[in-house]
């Protein structure tokens, strides 16, 4: 039997329980420890589980709009759900409405069946608390008097218990489950790129082709390789009579640290590449080709990221370099052209996150 319909099959909670809200995310195994163990350790409190729709795909305080909204149609009281965090580390996170607390518990240090316990006795703790206020708050209700008896009265029918206690099976509501939030572990990016030496007759653009792997663990700090390609037009500029065209097709290597943030991301670190250059030289009459040479480019790369989808973010990076050496090609012994001593760029375009 589905798990959702194992789920249903439970008991009635009362009119004025607290209500949990367990949103449904791609990380099944972890759902079903975390519901098992509200079962077992939310028993004794009077409560409602509801398995609600898709999580949010991060555990910031990006998504408290979106926590409010679900937990106020569900009437619920504590929000939860299983994510995983930006470095692929799992974990629960649980959002107290009425005192707006986000709060995470990361499974690993703790194991997912002890991690999923710790969250269920929190919420046992935090509902236990609230619940014991309302009680001494509520004002105090005269018994009215009875009624003298003339007659006798029939006897009372009696009614089974409600079940209570740790063995109390909660009434849950099934929602539909979430779609897929996936790990990514590396991503394909396709930009529009623009490539500034130090002559500006030179300007070249067309396009990028990057893949990143990511490295790190830290959820706050990851670390990424990024492998680049970029294939640019050839300008061409009259030297001396002489139309003089250059073509570079360099391939990067670059580390980035990136700083994860509730709406986008910040990147930076150091980055290397190889440039081929090639200069044709045309007299009008005669085609010559120059030499081809090599250069390396030595700098950094910084990036901003912001996700449009589960699997999709826009990015926009820059890089400077020192070319190691500059590359000089001349005509009859005389300069034609120079790379010069720096070059620039900067691109534009969507990342594809992949598993």
């Amino acid at each position: 039997m589905p798990f959702f319909m194992v789920m249903a099959a439970g008991g009635r909670a009362r009119a004025d329980a607290s209500t949990i809200l367990v949103l449904s995310s791609a990380l099944g195994t972890e759902d079903a420890r975390l519901v098992e163990a509200l079962r077992i350790y939310t028993g004794d409190v009077d409560r409602r589980l509801v398995l609600g729709g898709p999580a949010p795909r991060t555990c910031g305080l990006a998504v408290v709009r979106q926590l409010v909204e679900d937990a106020r149609h569900e009437s619920a009281d504590i929000v939860l759900w299983s994510s995983r965090l930006a470095d692929g580390r799992s974990a629960y996170c649980a959002f107290d409405v009425d005192a707006r607390d986000l709060r995470q518990t990361e499974i690993a240090p703790l194991g997912a069946e002890r991690a999923a316990e710790d969250v269920a006795l929190k919420v046992r703790s935090l509902l236990s608390r609230r619940q014991a206020r309302a009680a001494e708050d509520a004002p105090a209700v005269a018994s009215p008097k009875p009624k003298p008896v003339t007659a006798p009265a029939p006897p009372p029918t009696v009614r089974p218990p409600e079940p209570t206690g740790a063995g109390a099976p909660p009434a849950i509501v099934a929602r539909p489950a979430a779609e897929p939030v996936p790990a990514h572990r590396f991503g394909l990016a396709v930009a529009y790129n623009v490539v500034v030496p130090s002559d500006s007759n030179w300007l070249r653009h067309g396009i990028l082709v990057a893949v990143e792997a990511r490295l790190g663990r830290s959820a706050a700090t990851p670390v990424s390789l990024v492998l680049d390609a970029k294939i640019t037009t050839q300008p061409t500029a009259m030297v001396r009579g002489y139309a003089v065209t250059i073509s570079d097709v360099p391939v990067g290597l670059g580390l980035v640290l990136t700083r994860v943030g509730s709406f986008a991301s910040l990147g930076a670190g150091p980055r290397a590449s190889l440039h081929a250059f090639d200069v044709t030289i045309n007299d009008g009459e005669d085609l010559m080709r120059g030499v081809r040479r090599y250069s390396l480019g030595l700098g950094g790369v910084a990036r901003v990221d912001v996700p449009l989808a589960a699997y999709m973010k826009v990015f926009l990076s820059a890089t400077i370099e020192a070319l190691v050496p500059k590359q000089q090609f001349t005509i009859a012994a005389q300069p034609a052209l120079d790379t010069g001593g720096m070059v620039s760029s900067a691109a534009i375009g969507l990342e594809w996150l992949l598993l």
